[in-house]
């Protein structure tokens, strides 16, 4: 039987406003450095996120919000996600953001490391879930070698298919550059043709989403 989602105090489903990445873009470039306005950052991806996968998904109930759920080793708050206590966790995204160059350059290894951990801890408990992430920086300021680790490390855990083995990876894994002095998506970065596009994100989610359920 899989296990219930989490009904406790942890739940803080949110109204899913209008919220645009071209909004999320100018927030991104004008917010101040602070822990705050990073946590304000993430939930407004978080709403993009939704607001891109509901019409993806007709139908089916795409929440926004913190949400706790219990994993094989602890629980992990999620962002967004699709679950009921019959099934369980079907679907879970988690949303991070650097938004400076010194703290990519002091915890984007850290933040790969977390969405790798939050693979094996829900996968383990729910096989099927799609499991996503995004992680958000600014491009001024970053070198081109740690730009392309970034790439390499995001591009190491995504891609999830087979539900039997690879619980560690992501179904979906997205890498968003921004530049602040043009207030608008790197182009090139990541790969223009490679899998771990923004745009790409909600589309490739609901397609494994639907194989899942068929």
């Amino acid at each position: 039987m899989p296990r219930r989602a989490n009904k406790g105090p942890g739940r803080r489903t949110l109204p899913l406003p209008k919220a645009t990445v071209e909004q999320y873009v100018v927030a991104f470039c004008k917010a101040p450095l602070t822990r705050k306005a990073v946590m304000d950052l993430s939930a407004m991806l978080a709403q993009v996120v939704g607001s891109q996968l509901r019409p993806e998904l007709p139908g089916v109930n795409v929440e926004v919000g913190h949400r706790a759920f219990g994993g094989s080793v602890r629980r992990h708050h999620l962002d967004a996600f699709v679950a009921n206590a019959r099934l369980g966790l079907q679907m879970g995204i988690d949303v991070k953001g650097l938004n400076s160059p010194e703290s990519v350059a002091k915890n984007w290894n850290n933040r790969v490391g977390d969405l790798h951990e939050l693979a094996a801890n829900h996968h383990l408990s729910f096989p099927r879930a799609v499991m996503g992430g995004v992680l958000a920086i600014p491009y001024e300021g970053i070198s081109e070698r740690t730009l392309a680790n970034i790439e390499r490390a995001m591009m190491n855990i995504n891609g999830r298919r087979a539900v039997a083995n690879t619980n560690n990876v992501l179904e979906v894994a997205s890498l968003l550059v921004i530049s602040k002095a043009n207030r608008q998506i790197v182009d090139a970065i990541p790969d223009p043709n490679g899998p771990l596009r923004f745009e790409k994100f909600a589309q490739q989610m609901a397609e494994v989403f639907k194989q899942r359920q068929g």
